[in-house]
């Protein structure tokens, strides 16, 4: 518990309100109050899109399973994860922070990496001279002044000049210090992504303090005030945080005292530790499991619940599931989004591109793509019946598409300008693929037919539209065409939407959208 009187999120501090944006000229200095209104004031010019905050949330988690081997147990590594997926979904204040950076010349808040240093406090230099010199008995019979070790809260790079978060272990979800912790992640935090800096003053909080006290009211995480950010009464309160999370910590591992310390003592000393955290098992079987909830969403934004955090558990009987790394693991080194990183099986899920996943890898590891001399996908498709009574149309390439025939596997078509088509049929949709929601838009029982047709990607690699019929429906001159943007699939029930959305346009609706690369 808190040894200070708590005051909960009726915040006495500078509000950030939306006003007119900064000129250049006009821009406030780092460590000014006003700088907090001038990040958000730009970042919600260019807010994010549903495409770039699911790149984002899953860079995060690639970024905190990269940071594995420096955190020092699961329960702090998922506090992480879910805190920050938490605020990137659901603070606007974090959402307007993390545009600001990626458009200003800051960092992305998904390369971000994650450590729980240590080091000999500096009160008790004259007791150790090295982290591995403590034992646990020398912390629990201390207090948040003497305790032997301490962890300095920071936004820093590493030696490769990569950007560093240092914090202290995680208290209990519990515990009323848990959402004081998480305001202080996002605070080292802001200071990579905005380039924010803190303030000494005894009565001001300084711009990044505003910024997180503000994600902290918008997640209504209840939090203590001061009167600023170099208040004594603050710094003695931080102090007794930080030594409470620490027994919190130990008290969390009851049996593997000499493995705790052993694992802070080689994060301190900058190693790396075990990075499935194996000496520390008893607290998967035992009843001190408790990682943090997986963050909710807004079901008319992101719809996916438990299945955002594919492969992850918070279960005893699944023995810490939490960590499998498969569930930060690429699904090929051919979709990815721009700038590189690759997709996790969650953003096929939450991007609603499962059976484009299926297909293009059935043609690209199958027969390959061939040329087809047309402009591009567009006017192939423009110049493409939907079913010939003798010959293919959008329905029989897509059938020899997707099966191959006695002379040809399973292959894509390649236009003059490097869009391409590869083939969708009925069974593409399956209990695997079934997510994407385009398969509740229209039309019903997909794979009980034999569906078949084509999806269009623009030269760029983004996904354009998915065009299906049946042999009833394309004899007749007719289909089901399904438009990208925006992070799903669209429903068109005319056939001119390639002009009435698209005008002139050959590119994706989606700018953010996954590259299928060749």
């Amino acid at each position: 518990m808190l040894k200070y009187p708590v005051l909960l999120a009726t915040l006495i501090l500078t509000v950030v309100t939306p006003r007119d944006a900064f000129a250049e000229s006009e821009k406030p200095e780092r460590d000014s109050d006003d700088y907090a209104n001038y990040v958000v004031n730009t970042g919600m010019q260019q807010p994010l899109t549903r495409t770039q905050r699911a790149a984002i949330s899953s860079a995060i988690t690639q970024s905190v399973v990269s940071s594995y081997g420096s955190i020092i147990d699961r329960h702090t590594a998922a506090s992480i994860e879910y805190t920050l997926i938490d605020a990137l979904f659901n603070s606007p204040t974090f959402q307007h922070a993390i545009s600001f950076g990626l458009h200003n010349n800051e960092e992305n808040v998904g390369q971000i990496l994650f450590t729980n240093e240590y080091e000999v406090n500096e009160e008790r230099e004259g007791d150790f001279s090295d982290v591995d010199e403590v034992e646990i008995d020398d912390i629990e019979d201390s207090d948040a002044e003497q305790v032997p070790i301490i962890a300095s809260h920071e936004a820093r790079e590493n030696d490769y000049g990569t950007p560093v978060v240092n914090i202290g272990v995680a208290p209990s979800i519990h515990s009323s210090d848990y959402p004081w912790w998480q305001e202080a992640l996002i605070h080292e935090v802001i200071h990579h992504i905005t380039g924010s800096s803190d303030t000494d003053s005894l009565n001001r909080h300084g711009p990044t303090e505003i910024l997180a006290q503000n994600v902290a009211n918008e997640l209504n995480w209840p939090i203590p005030t001061f009167s600023g950010y170099g208040d004594p009464s603050r710094v003695q309160a931080l102090k007794e945080r930080n030594f409470s999370a620490l027994i919190q910590t130990i008290n969390r591992h009851p049996s593997e005292a000499s493995a705790l310390l052993q694992r802070i003592s080689i994060i301190a000393r900058g190693s790396k530790a075990s990075t499935s955290f194996s000496l520390l098992t008893s607290f998967c079987s035992s009843m001190n499991v408790d990682l943090p909830d997986r963050p909710n969403f807004d079901d008319d934004d992101f719809s996916m619940g438990a299945a955002f955090f594919k492969g992850a558990s918070a279960s005893n009987s699944d023995q810490c599931s939490f960590d499998v790394k498969d569930r930060a693991k690429p699904i090929s080194d051919s979709i990815h989004f721009e700038g590189g990183q690759f997709l996790i099986k969650r953003d096929l899920i939450n991007l609603n591109l499962s059976v484009a996943k299926l297909a293009f890898l059935r043609a690209k590891n199958g027969g390959g793509f061939y040329n087809k001399n047309w402009a591009s996908w567009k006017s192939w498709y423009k110049a493409s019946a939907w079913k010939h009574l003798l010959g293919f149309g959008l329905y029989g390439y897509g059938q020899e598409q997707a099966q191959g025939n006695d002379i040809y596997n399973p292959y894509g078509i390649r236009f003059n300008d490097g869009s391409f088509s590869i083939g969708v049929v009925g069974r593409d949709i399956n209990n695997s693929t079934k997510s994407d929601n385009f398969t509740t838009l229209a039309g019903t029982n997909w794979n009980t037919i034999r569906y078949a047709g084509q999806m269009f990607f623009d030269l760029n690699g983004r996904p354009v539209a998915l065009v299906i019929t049946d042999p009833i429906t394309g004899g007749l001159g007719s289909g089901w065409s399904f438009v990208y943007t925006n992070g799903q699939w669209q429903y068109e029930s005319q056939d001119d939407w390639d002009e009435r959305l698209l005008n002139h346009s050959v590119l994706s609706m989606d700018s953010d959208a996954p590259q299928f690369s060749l």
